[in-house]
């Protein structure tokens, strides 16, 4: 959820600019984002959703659907790459930016809860392990 609320921050900095954002500076941003947007997504993939037991029903179901929606947003990205206009590249960036927002909200909203029930503490323990010493490896030089 931290990388979550720093990755919306930088969105939000980049929606405030776009109207002034000229088509090689909305690219620009738009493969910052999906820099962060897809490691953060296969991160959370690999080592969370993909490292859970085989889930129960409604649970395998969010998983299923989440995975299904970091595909959509790499799609997105692949359009917004293929824009060739600024305002093209200004609705389609402000469309992949509401559609972060809103699943970064579902999997705090929704999914993250379910997990803390039906996952023990000590093996969520070890996921935020897991993820930590990944991401602290990415981020070394």
């Amino acid at each position: 959820m931290g990388e979550h609320a720093a990755m919306l921050t930088l969105f939000e900095h980049l929606e405030q600019g776009m109207a002034h954002m000229d088509l090689r500076r909305l690219h620009e941003s738009g493969a910052t984002a999906e820099r962060l947007v897809m490691v953060h997504s296969i991160a959370e993939d690999r080592h969370l959703f993909d490292a859970l037991p085989s889930a129960e029903g409604g649970l395998q179901e969010s998983l299923s659907a989440m995975q299904s929606e970091h595909k959509h947003l790499a799609h997105e990205f692949d359009q917004l790459r293929a824009t060739t206009n600024e305002a093209a590249a200004r609705g389609c960036l402000q469309r992949i930016f509401d559609n972060v927002r809103e699943h970064f909200g579902v999997e705090e909203r929704v999914l993250f809860p379910v997990l803390a029930r039906q996952v023990d503490r000590e093996r969520l323990e070890e996921l935020g392990s897991a993820w930590k010493r990944r991401r602290m490896r990415e981020s070394l030089p």
